[in-house]
């Protein structure tokens, strides 16, 4: 919840913005939300809890629309390799 006290101690909104690709050499770039988070919120995360739901809920949504924009940080398809290759 770091960015989120960040915002309210410096009165900046968090901009909930999302890329995906639209086709094989394209791309759109997408503000979802911007998300005002109310200064002098204190240390307690529970605070914050609304405001990072409100991520939460903008990620999802952008989730259902867009599901496979994603990226791999491992070899999804290494076990599958392995196997064509034995």
């Amino acid at each position: 919840f770091s960015a989120f006290k960040m915002a309210s101690i410096s009165q900046k909104p968090i901009v909930v913005l999302y890329s995906y690709k639209t086709g094989p050499t394209e791309y759109q770039t997408r503000i979802s939300d911007i998300i005002h988070v109310p200064k002098r919120l204190g240390k307690s995360e529970e605070n914050f809890k609304p405001y990072i739901e409100a991520y939460v809920k903008s990620l999802e949504n952008f989730v259902q629309e867009h599901p496979y924009q994603f990226f791999n940080f491992f070899d999804m398809w290494e076990d599958d390799q392995k196997e064509h290759d034995e």
